[in-house]
């Protein structure tokens, strides 16, 4: 069985970082991610928050950086973690593929995944009209008419994108004005082919035997009307992918982790970056800080004598 100083889980921006940085410390390193190539960068099609990318498309940095990763000799796994135990001296992972690596510090960076809205017809339609990521789907929608539901960044970056591909995009939003940052706002009110309807939820899924056909809305008045809609992407929020780890580090009831200023959990020796931790900024350059910050975090830990294997 292969020992490393480092383990990383989770192959987004965050644990890709962490792993080059612990590399460049001297760590031996392995990165844990069941997909290989950045994580939810590759869903983006702009990036707007990263100084020096320009309007990078997130497919084509996440497997740069995940090579650059690669010929710095970090390990990779293409698996998924499914707890983690404390040992004397190193913490043992268990692989969703049925083996294990042992590391003698962990970095958690596992990152988020889209919180299903619940909405009747959600279920029955996903994959059949209802869709959470317009790189992925926006194709199949092209020429026609696409709901976006939601009000925040990754809501207002999508109707964008989907203005390229669709011909009419409608994004409904609770409140007066859309929470997401002022950019994309401002690109969303700049786009002709994305009208707003401010101040309405979404209520239920509408279709039929082909796939989606509409959606539903309720206004703050309380009245509800139907959209005719051939797709529906939701913008819910996201959540953690942290539920392997309840019971082993403190978390809220969200599943965020709870950590120290110095990116540490309440166990000695795991640590965690990104926007799986409290207080995140939930940015992309914010993500990559954390990992570098993770990694030296841990490799200071492990300099004071912390386990060793």
């Amino acid at each position: 069985m292969t020992h490393y100083d480092m383990a990383v889980v989770g192959g987004g921006i965050a644990g890709l970082s962490a792993a080059l940085v612990a590399r460049q410390i001297g760590l031996s390193a392995i990165v844990v991610d069941p997909l290989l190539g950045g994580g939810q960068l590759v869903n983006i099609d702009r990036i707007d928050n990263y100084p020096g990318l320009g309007a990078a498309k997130g497919f084509e940095v996440g497997p740069q950086l995940a090579g650059e990763v690669m010929e710095s000799g970090a390990a990779f796994d293409i698996t998924t973690v499914t707890g983690i135990s404390r040992g004397a001296d190193a913490f043992t992972l268990s692989l969703d593929s049925g083996g294990t690596v042992v590391a003698r510090a962990v970095v958690i960076a596992v990152g988020s995944q889209v919180r299903f809205a619940g909405l009747p017809g959600e279920e029955e339609y996903r994959g059949r009209g209802v869709s959470y990521c317009a790189v992925c789907d926006g194709p199949f929608f092209a020429g026609k008419v696409v709901v976006v539901a939601g009000g925040g960044d990754s809501a207002a970056d999508e109707a964008v994108h989907l203005a390229t591909l669709a011909g009419q995009v409608v994004l409904i939003h609770p409140g007066a004005e859309m929470h997401a940052m002022a950019l994309g706002r401002e690109r969303v009110d700049a786009t002709a082919k994305v009208r707003r309807i401010a101040g309405s939820r979404a209520t239920a899924i509408l279709g039929g035997t082909e796939g989606v056909t509409g959606v539903r809305i309720r206004e703050e008045s309380g009245v509800e009307r139907d959209l005719p809609a051939d797709g529906v992407f939701l913008y819910t929020g996201l959540q953690p992918n942290t539920a392997f780890l309840r019971g082993v580090v403190a978390m809220d009831d969200n599943g965020h982790l709870a950590v120290n200023h110095a990116l540490e959990t309440d166990v000695p020796g795991i640590f965690a970056a990104g926007d799986i931790r409290q207080g995140s900024a939930r940015l992309l350059i914010a993500a990559a800080g954390d990992g570098a910050s993770a990694a030296v975090r841990a490799a200071e830990w492990l300099r004071r004598g912390r386990p060793g294997v």
